[in-house]
């Protein structure tokens, strides 16, 4: 009988490997883009590590292919109503990662109100009597507001009430999604911007960030950005900074390629935030297995795992 045969990176962390190994799959090492495309045709599955493939590919991958991993962006980029005719199930991996990210949006949110990136600026430039820690404020006992809900929400929340005993709030569009009762629901996006101390976006798909908002948020209060938002307005962000309408945010660094978000993120109050920060060795390792377990149970004809998107089928998730 054939083995399966799996396109993988070079850089698959060793359990992910040696799960698939151990059950005689055949991986299949591609470094280069336009090689995984010529070769995708002739595998089974395909592991992926940063890149997406196109509609174009997976129509050209013809019967074969049954599933991919993908972590959220990829798969807002991948078309899923193409995998869908074709029958290819798409694994979210991003979500295994959770913990990882939940650590990482604490550490920025004490970034933001210790002025880290701020201080870390005037060290370097030599100008450590500017800083001013009257601007500098506290967790505890503060607001915190997350527009959209998720894993990574739940876990924030969850850490910040008991760790330094926050308020939480929501607002989100879907009403459907099942939430702590210890977070209180606002009935809109421009509630929360007034009440929140802390906003955290935790979803691409938000109305547009412009002026409208952020005058109405208190003006020692922060911003975090984790995804990348085509409705952030950089050039209204960097207004609403300059005329202190807020402390601070944390962006997604790929706001570079939008006008004016060079210009935004030059600014000391900004925190740049890297797409594969939040990434750490275990989560990568939890992250490559769980991909490798999930591939070998849809190509096994095994139940299908958690966290996989087919959009004939309804999404399971990993968590309410």
């Amino acid at each position: 009988m054939m083995s399966h045969r799996v396109l993988v990176p070079p850089d698959l962390s060793g359990s992910g490997r040696q799960y698939l190994l151990d059950r005689y799959y055949e991986l299949i090492v591609s470094k280069e883009m336009r090689d995984k495309e010529n070769v995708v045709q002739t595998c089974d599955a395909v592991l992926l590590h940063g890149e997406s493939l196109s509609s174009k590919v997976l129509q050209n991958a013809g019967n074969r292919l049954k599933a991919i991993s993908a972590s959220r962006t990829m798969q807002d980029q991948a078309d899923l109503l193409c995998a869908s005719r074709l029958g290819i199930w798409v694994v979210d991996v991003d979500a295994v990662s959770y913990l990882s990210r939940a650590e990482y949006e604490i550490a920025l949110l004490l970034s933001c109100c210790k002025q880290i990136t701020r201080m870390d600026f005037l060290a370097h430039s030599q100008n450590e009597t500017d800083f001013r820690p009257h601007n500098s404020t506290e967790l505890y006992g503060k607001r915190i507001g997350f527009v959209g809900w998720d894993e990574v929400a739940f876990l924030v929340a969850q850490k910040c009430r008991l760790a330094f005993d926050m308020e939480c709030c929501c607002y989100m569009d879907d009403d459907g999604k099942i939430v702590q009762s210890t977070v209180r629901h606002c009935e809109s996006l421009e509630e929360l911007f007034v009440v929140s101390d802390f906003i955290c976006i935790h979803t691409p798909c938000v109305p547009e960030l412009g002026l409208n908002l952020f005058k109405r948020m208190k003006p020692t209060a922060y911003m975090i950005c984790m995804y990348d938002i085509a409705a952030l307005r950089c050039r209204d962000l960097c207004d609403a900074l300059h005329m202190d309408m807020l402390a601070g945010v944390a962006v997604n660094e790929s706001v570079r390629a939008q006008t004016d978000g060079e210009q935004l993120l030059q600014n000391p109050l900004v925190t740049p935030i890297l797409r594969s920060a939040y990434h750490t060795y275990e989560s990568i390792n939890r992250t490559d297995l769980f991909a490798a377990q999930a591939l070998d149970s849809i190509l096994s004809g095994r139940a299908v795992p958690e966290l996989c998107t087919h959009p004939v089928n309804p999404r399971i998730c990993l968590r309410s």
